[in-house]
C-alpha cells in the first residue's frame, strides 16, 4: 500500500457518526496490541496547540521522547500526529491502516464504523507505542 492509498481509506471513513466514548479506540487498540503511554490532556477555548507545544518542548528537554496528538490539521494528516516534534512517519500511517484495515472493515460490516478522529486518535497510540514515546 503507497502513503496516499492510507490516506485516502483513513479520509473515506464517516466524519460525524460520533458515539460517545473511547471504546470504538480502546477496540481496536486491543487488535493492535498498542498500549498508550501515559498522556497529558489539555483542553480549553484558547492556546491547545501552544500549550502541548511548550509541554512537550519541556518533556523533550527533561529527557523523554514525546508524542503530541492535536486536531484538526492543516495541510496533512501527519501534523496531527508528531514525535519529538516531527510529523509521524509516512510508513507509520501506511503500516497503521495496513493493520487495522480489518477490524476497520469488521466495524463498518457491523454497521457501526470508526470515524476519521477515532482512526486518527487510534494511529497516535500506534505511532507513539512504536517510537516508544514516554
Amino acid at each position: 500500500m503507497q502513503y496516499h492509498e492510507a490516506v485516502d481509506r483513513l479520509l473515506s471513513l464517516p466524519r460525524f457518526q460520533i458515539h460517545p466514548g473511547t471504546g470504538a479506540v480502546a477496540d481496536l487498540l486491543d487488535a493492535l496490541a498498542v498500549t498508550p503511554p501515559p498522556a497529558v490532556q489539555i483542553a480549553g477555548t484558547n492556546g491547545k496547540g501552544s500549550t502541548a507545544a511548550m509541554t512537550a518542548a519541556c518533556l523533550r528537554e527533561a529527557g523523554l521522547e514525546t508524542g503530541v496528538y492535536t486536531s484538526p490539521h492543516l495541510d496533512s494528516a501527519r501534523e496531527r500526529v508528531t514525535v519529538d516534534g516531527r510529523p509521524v512517519a509516512r510508513s507509520v500511517v501506511v503500516e497503521f491502516v495496513e493493520r487495522a484495515g480489518p477490524h476497520l472493515d469488521a466495524r463498518a460490516a457491523e454497521g457501526d464504523p470508526l470515524t476519521f478522529f477515532e482512526a486518527l486518535t487510534a494511529l497516535a497510540a500506534f505511532a507513539f507505542d512504536r517510537a516508544g514515546c514516554d
